[in-house]
């Protein structure tokens, strides 16, 4: 059974360990590395892409950055690191067919997007071929 709750109530993920939902005192700085308001405009950027409204509830964004940063920090716990990398995380959800898949599949997307970004802005940048070019525009012979 899943059961979540805010206010330092324990959250069952289904795997037997209930985990204190509090995260101010689980690993010192390691959900805190990116600032509150940056993190949370990503959350709901994040909700909103999975179909929630443009501006959900400030409750319904901070109950899923808890949900997300108890997630990661009982991931780190369990795999003995402060530093959590890609093949950590695919490490972690190998077992789980549907997670892994999904996860490999957006990785694969997001260096596809990272190479058109990087092609469209190549072509995008008229100066980019003219690399013999000095300061007054001329070529450098």
């Amino acid at each position: 059974m899943n059961t979540s709750s805010l206010g330092g109530l324990n959250l069952n993920l289904g795997r037997g360990i209930p985990i204190k939902t509090t995260i101010n005192n689980a690993i010192p700085n390691f959900s805190n590395n990116m600032e509150p308001p940056k993190r949370k405009r990503k959350v709901r950027h994040i909700m909103f892409g999975f179909g929630d409204v443009k501006n959900p509830l400030p409750e319904s964004v901070e109950l899923v950055d808890e949900i997300v940063s108890e997630y990661i920090i009982s991931m780190a716990t369990e795999l003995k690191k402060d530093k959590i990398q890609t093949e950590d995380i695919l490490f972690h959800i190998r077992k789980d067919r549907k997670k892994f898949n999904r996860v490999k599949e957006l990785l694969t997307m997001h260096e596809e997007l990272k190479r058109a970004k990087k092609a469209f802005e190549m072509t995008d940048d008229p100066d980019a071929e003219d690399d013999n070019r000095g300061e007054d525009g001329d070529d450098d012979v």
